[in-house]
């Protein structure tokens, strides 16, 4: 695998985010879960409704509204720059 620093520090930077967002979340300092409105504001909806559709994420029904947990839609919309920089091939740079 061929990653060049610039991706690498990429990749170490969106892990060390993404645990930081866990820790936050885990700890009850951020949000647990939010409304599908919020979650098609914060991560678009077309990505919402591709990762519900491949079941990265699991909506719930709470009454009247739908509920999807924040850490799922943070560690999915993390996946993508973290595959792409796996897939690079690494280069001294």
């Amino acid at each position: 695998m061929n990653i060049k620093k610039n991706e690498l520090f990429h990749l170490l930077t969106t892990v060390a985010e993404l645990g930081a967002k866990n820790a936050l979340i885990a700890a009850g300092i951020d949000k647990t879960e939010i409304n599908l409105a919020e979650a098609y504001r914060r991560f678009s909806r077309k990505n919402v409704d591709a990762w519900i559709k491949g079941q990265y994420i699991t909506p719930v029904k709470r009454g009247a509204s739908t509920k999807i947990k924040l850490i799922e839609l943070e560690n999915v919309s993390m996946i993508e720059p973290i595959t792409a920089a796996i897939k690079t091939p690494m280069v001294n740079n």
